[in-house]
């Protein structure tokens, strides 16, 4: 299989796999934005209705000008009010879609499908996998797939064979990497022991 294909391959098994998890949410996602359009809209023509029913010749006693400018207005300022109410409920959704999508990035697929899924992808989307894999103390995500389908399609794969040539050219192996990894992981350790000690030092 040529590079290419093979990278379409890849793209085709992580799109399919990442729908497949993806759609449960989406469904939700649309089902609510749906329920919540259709209230809206019977409340804006409820607006729009008692608006309309409204009379401002009460203020002729104040001020007969300010009663008639009120009444020519009447139509606009319900308009307005509905249009107002619109704005708010269109950033309240997107926020809520949008927060919804980010928490959605933090599940964790179940077994299976990672046992589907990444026998069948090539060794080149394995090492985009490993690469986008920040914290592999934790399992692989929905956004780690996200990200390596994104990484694919900005051709990662061949930043990575450079980055391999140049640790050679260097005189770096993997072992330098896995060593860094592993200082890291100590630092991590010695800075959780000094927090530790720090609040025993501030309860005494």
């Amino acid at each position: 299989m040529t590079p290419s294909a093979s990278k379409n391959s890849d793209l085709s098994l992580l799109n399919k796999t990442l729908f497949k998890l993806a759609l449960p949410r989406l469904i939700t996602r649309i089902v609510v934005v749906a329920v919540v359009a259709i209230i809206w809209l019977v409340i804006a023509n409820w607006l729009l209705h008692f608006g309309a029913q409204q009379d401002y010749a009460f203020l002729k006693q104040y001020s007969p000008q300010v009663s008639e400018y009120l009444n020519s207005i009447n139509k606009y300022i319900w308009w307005g009010l509905v249009l107002i109410g619109s704005v708010v409920l269109y950033f309240i959704l997107a926020a809520w879609v949008e927060n919804s999508i980010k928490k959605a990035g933090y599940i964790v697929p179940k077994q299976e499908v990672m046992e589907t899924l990444i026998p069948q992808l090539s060794q080149s989307a394995k090492d985009v996998l490993v690469w986008v894999w920040d914290d592999q103390r934790e399992p692989i995500t929905i956004k780690n797939l996200h990200d390596t389908r994104n990484q694919l399609r900005a051709n990662r794969v061949s930043r990575l064979e450079q980055i391999r040539q140049q640790r050679e050219l260097l005189g770096l192996h993997a072992g330098a990497e896995v060593s860094a990894q592993e200082l890291v992981r100590e630092k991590e350790n010695v800075d959780q022991l000094l927090g530790s000690i720090s609040l025993d030092l501030e309860e005494k």
